[in-house]
């Protein structure tokens, strides 16, 4: 993950439901620094 992303990892979470046959995994990334730009998505 932090290769993929070049961030790194701060915390990550896991578990898996056998009833219900899910699983997930979630991972807290370290912020990046501020560079005072603002983006807009195009959702359109």
């Amino acid at each position: 993950m932090e290769e993929v992303l070049g961030r790194k990892v701060s915390a990550y979470l896991s578990d898996i439901d056998t009833t219900a046959n899910v699983a997930a995994i979630v991972f807290t990334m370290e912020p990046l620094p501020e560079s005072g730009r603002v983006a807009v998505a195009d959702v359109g």
